[in-house]
C-alpha cells in the first residue's frame, strides 16, 4: 500500500500545504510503499502553465521533506523529459524515483526505484487500459 498525489503547486507554501492534507488522509494508516509527488502541466490552461525549474524543485523538495519529516517515505515522479528539463534531480537524490518511459527496454540513465514501463495494460476486472509498473525493491 502507498499513495500517490497530483500536485498543482506552483509555491513552497502550497506543496507543504498539499503534504499536509495527505498526511491528513493517511494519519494511522499502515503504508508499506512511498507517498509519492507527480507534478505535471498537462495543458495550456493548467494553473502550473509557467512555473520554473527552480519553484518546481523547491516545491518538490517542500513537500517531500514534509512527508518524511511525519515518518513516511517520500517519492518523486516523472519522465525523461521532465527529469532533464525541469527539475533539478541532482538536487533530488535523497528521495525514491519512480520514472514514466514507455518502452519495452530500461534505457534512462539513472537508477530509479520504480518503472512505468506502459499505458496501455490490462488487468482482470478493469475495464480499459492501466499503467503497469515494476517496482525495484532494495536488496
Amino acid at each position: 500500500v502507498g499513495v500517490y498525489f497530483f500536485s498543482q503547486a506552483i509555491s513552497t507554501e502550497e506543496a507543504v500545504e498539499e503534504a499536509d492534507y495527505v498526511l491528513q488522509l493517511i494519519e494511522g494508516g499502515d503504508l508499506q510503499m512511498p507517498v509519492v509527488y507527480d507534478w505535471e502541466c498537462l495543458a495550456e490552461d493548467y494553473r502550473t502553465v509557467g512555473v520554473d525549474s527552480r519553484t518546481l524543485t523547491d516545491c518538490t523538495k517542500a513537500f517531500c521533506d514534509r512527508i518524511r519529516q511525519a515518518g513516511y517515505e517520500p517519492m518523486v515522479y516523472f519522465n525523461p523529459s521532465q527529469s532533464r528539463t525541469q527539475l533539478y534531480l541532482a538536487e533530488l537524490v535523497d528521495y525514491k524515483f519512480w520514472l514514466a518511459m514507455y518502452s519495452d527496454y530500461m534505457t534512462y540513465e539513472y537508477k530509479v526505484d520504480m518503472w512505468q514501463y506502459t499505458n496501455q495494460g490490462t488487468v482482470p476486472g478493469i475495464t480499459g487500459n492501466v499503467d503497469l509498473n515494476l517496482w525495484f525493491p532494495e536488496s
